[in-house]
């Protein structure tokens, strides 16, 4: 049963939060309290789409199936999301080689090191580091902050070409929760602003929270999408056709897969992109070291 569930999760995970989560879950069971009253409990670990999903299901008697749907949403989403750091680790380690490799050969090699023009002394190095730190702590203070979030994200739109992919990985998981919450026969409007979380952009979320209340007034969907100017136009023009069909959760699915495969093209060049600064930026410091160390050995020989 719910039970005995809910204690094999609590042993299978190693969050407290979540085991927590599953403990309630199993005791709210014996109650006959809903899973989605625990969830809403939760609100900073479980979206509100995936309560509304929950709540779906249950008020529908399918909840066994309504888990399953989620369960492969978010196996979708850590394929993407896996695939991409796996494509970009290689590119990531470079970066970090790059970056020490004037203190690998400066310890490698003491008596050249003589001869290195340093680029930074050692308190101004020091002045740095302590500098990125505070800036580290002070950023990750302001992204707390609603209206500061929702600035950056929507300069993170407007950055060029990462900005495309940003948006197109959002319309993603915006379509694959929306297909879920349609089909399973949410109210528009309710599904609209239950899933503005899922895009993980707060700037896109904010208009489509906007632009939700006009779904009441008759507007047809396509257009409420069109003036959120959230999403791509070939996305809305998607969203149109499955309005007119009548077959709007296999399109808002398709609109998912399209956009889904943009993004893993898109992790796959942003390998390229970053392989070649990688590159580029070791030939630049390779080419400083060269010039600092002949400078110095000349500079030496001059002086004798």
């Amino acid at each position: 049963g719910m039970r005995e569930l809910s204690e094999t999760l609590v042993e299978s995970t190693t969050n407290r939060t979540l085991a927590k989560v599953a403990r309630e879950i199993g005791e709210a069971a014996q109650r006959g309290t809903p899973i989605s009253w625990v969830l809403e409990q939760y609100p900073g670990v479980f979206p509100p789409h995936v309560i509304s999903i929950i709540k779906t299901g249950e008020e529908g008697g399918s909840l066994e199936e309504t888990l399953r749907q989620l369960a492969d949403y978010f196996d979708r989403l850590f394929e993407i999301e896996l695939e991409f750091k796996m494509q970009t680790f290689y590119p990531k380690v470079l970066f970090a080689v790059i970056l020490l490799l004037p203190l690998i050969v400066m310890a490698a090699f003491p008596a050249a090191a003589e001869r290195l023009s340093p680029l930074l002394t050692t308190t101004e190095l020091l002045w740095l580091v302590v500098g990125v730190f505070i800036f580290y702590l002070v950023w990750r203070g302001l992204v707390t902050v609603p209206v500061f979030r929702r600035a950056v994200d929507r300069l993170k739109l407007l950055l060029p070409w990462a900005g495309g992919v940003i948006r197109r990985s959002a319309t993603a998981r915006w379509a694959r929760a929306m297909a879920m919450l349609y089909a399973a026969g949410v109210p528009l409007r309710r599904a609209m602003e239950a899933c503005s979380e899922a895009v993980g952009n707060a700037g896109m979320a904010a208009d489509l929270m906007r632009v939700a209340p006009l779904v009441d007034s008759g507007a047809p969907f396509h257009e409420v999408l069109s003036k959120s100017r959230a999403f791509p136009s070939a996305a809305v023009r998607m969203a149109m056709t499955g309005e007119r069909t009548g077959h709007m959760d296999l399109l808002l699915n398709k609109i998912a897969e399209f956009y889904e495969g943009e993004t893993k093209v898109a992790a796959r060049q942003s390998v390229v992109v970053i392989f070649v600064s990688a590159m580029l930026l070791a030939a630049l410091v390779v080419g400083y070291m060269v010039i600092s160390f002949w400078s110095g050995y000349y500079g030496a020989l001059l002086a004798e």
